[in-house]
């Protein structure tokens, strides 16, 4: 139970801040309002005071000349401008405040939640279980879905297809699944990186020697990446010795900018705009690397999310699957079919056994 109203709050998140930056906005308009009236009434008697000795003057003026009806019309008007301007300065003293304290309350609360957004939005996610864990371990495949997808829809069988296959005997699988959705913990690239960094450093808890092998569709691609760049960064143990990357978009994805006019995942879709700031980041990142693993880039003419020049940027090896779409690139049916066979076929070529 807690969980799940912890997993409300959390998806909740702007409309609780939106609700207490309305609160706070309706606590200053009441304060305003008081104050306002307090100032009010004081200005009121002073303008009184004002206007009596204005007609105590004009009676003077009437008595000594025929101008007197000017005159009292000119200090009339003088008395009651000076008035308004002295009642204009108390609001706009009190407004000022008022405003300062607001943006100051609202720009401390945004500097707070964005310095911690990697902590709220990966609260309560679980590192997967292994798909298959090994006696004696050599390595490990991770597979990493993309935008929209999750741990098991999107590979179907591919992980349980590894799981049998001998070739990968001392292999452990991992299918990560995190969540991409507006409805669910919007995470951008680099914040999924970090989590399943962290997830594979302190749960899976990978030795000095053993091999890393990632299997990433779509977006998972650049996540992949960008795990590659962490982990050479922090000398972490274990060794990431190849990317098998399926339809990633490495210069952007055909799709964003209608995905982004849905109100889908902000953080992603910007993400996956052509010449954004993090996919020009990454390239730098990446062609700056020492000693980066090799990558097996894969592709289809049949896909219209992921171009074939956007799949095949930066990549060691190329190929070209004759058919199946963007999504289909990722569900053999058996370990006959070539999007299974070519693959791990190629892997375990480049791998040695």
């Amino acid at each position: 139970m807690v969980n799940e109203v912890f997993d409300f709050l959390i998806r909740n998140r702007r409309w609780f801040v939106g609700l207490i930056i309305v609160g706070i906005l309706v606590f200053a308009y009441w304060l305003a309002v008081k104050l306002v009236r307090r100032s009010g009434n004081a200005s009121t008697a002073w303008e009184t005071s004002v206007i009596e000795r204005i007609t105590l003057r004009d009676q003077l003026l009437t008595h000594h000349s025929g101008a007197g009806n000017v005159m009292q019309s000119i200090l009339w008007y003088v008395a009651l401008i000076t008035a308004y301007i002295e009642r204009a300065k108390a609001l706009g003293k009190i407004g000022a405040l008022i405003g300062v304290a607001v943006i100051v309350l609202i720009g401390s609360g945004l500097w707070f939640y964005d310095r911690n957004e990697k902590h709220i939005v990966t609260a309560r996610l679980n590192f997967p279980e292994s798909q298959c864990t090994r006696e004696h371990r050599n390595g490990a495949v991770i597979f990493i879905h993309g935008w929209t997808g999750d741990a098991s829809e999107t590979w179907k069988r591919y992980p349980r297809l590894m799981c049998d296959d001998e070739r990968y005997a001392t292999f452990e699988i991992v299918s990560v699944g995190y969540p991409t959705l507006m409805d669910q913990r919007g995470l951008n690239v680099v914040q999924i990186a970090e989590w399943i960094f962290e997830g594979l450093r302190d749960r899976l808890k990978i030795k000095e020697r053993e091999r890393l092998i990632f299997v990433a569709h779509s977006m998972g691609g650049l996540v992949a990446r960008e795990i590659t760049v962490l982990h050479r960064l922090s000398s972490s143990p274990g060794n990431i010795v190849l990317l098998a990357e399926l339809g990633t978009p490495h210069n952007g994805a055909q799709t964003a900018p209608l995905a982004l006019a849905l109100g889908l995942s902000k953080p992603l879709t910007v993400d996956m705009f052509e010449g954004s700031g993090t996919l020009k980041g990454l390239h730098v990142r990446w062609n700056q690397l020492a000693d980066r693993p090799k990558t097996l880039c894969y592709s289809s003419p049949q896909d219209s999310v992921v171009s074939q020049a956007s799949a095949f940027y930066q990549c060691d090896y190329q190929f070209s699957f004759a058919v199946w779409n963007h999504t289909e690139l990722v569900k053999p049916e058996s370990r006959e079919d070539d999007r299974y066979r070519l693959p791990t076929q190629e892997i375990a070529r480049r791998l040695h056994f």
